[in-house]
């Protein structure tokens, strides 16, 4: 197969499986982590938040705990049993649909930030942050004990790997 024909066709199939900005979409969803879901087949990063990754551990007073893991149980508990609506806003780093998700009609990356299981991002917009404050204040999750900024141990990472 020729080269142009290649290319073609992967735009294609691009064009028609990536949400376009400012569609929505709506459906069951599949909790990826702590801060990216599935919706209708489609892959989308919540916009504003940024939780611990999967593998990522938190220091809580006397014992380590599986943040990355826990911040993927709340948002399925923010989810279980609702239809998600996700706005897509654009693409993520990632490559993902960046979308505003909700849920019983609940901003569900607002929700990850409250209950402290998230962190709002510096583009986030200020009820996020006040979320994420209010989290603080009070000790919740993550804000319980000692932690690493999720990008920060993303890049870590990516570092030891080097």
């Amino acid at each position: 197969m020729n080269r142009f024909l290649v290319t073609a066709v992967s735009a294609v199939l691009f064009l028609t499986v990536a949400p376009a900005f400012g569609e929505t979409i709506t459906g069951a969803s599949r909790i990826i982590d702590g801060d990216s879901l599935e919706v209708a087949g489609q892959k989308i990063d919540l916009q504003g938040i940024d939780a611990p990754e999967l593998e990522q551990t938190c220091s809580w007073p006397k014992k380590e705990i599986d943040c990355g893991l826990i911040a993927k149980s709340a948002l399925m508990d923010l989810t279980a049993g609702a239809s998600v609506i996700c706005d897509v806003e654009g693409l993520g780093e990632s490559g993902n649909a960046l979308g505003v998700c909700r849920a019983a009609g609940y901003d569900i990356a607002e929700g990850m930030a409250h209950t402290g299981w998230a962190m709002a991002t510096e583009d986030a917009p200020s009820r996020y942050k006040k979320a994420m404050l209010g989290a603080q204040n009070a000790g919740r999750a993550l804000w319980r004990g000692r932690f690493t900024s999720p990008w920060v141990w993303r890049a870590n990472q990516e570092e030891a790997v080097k």
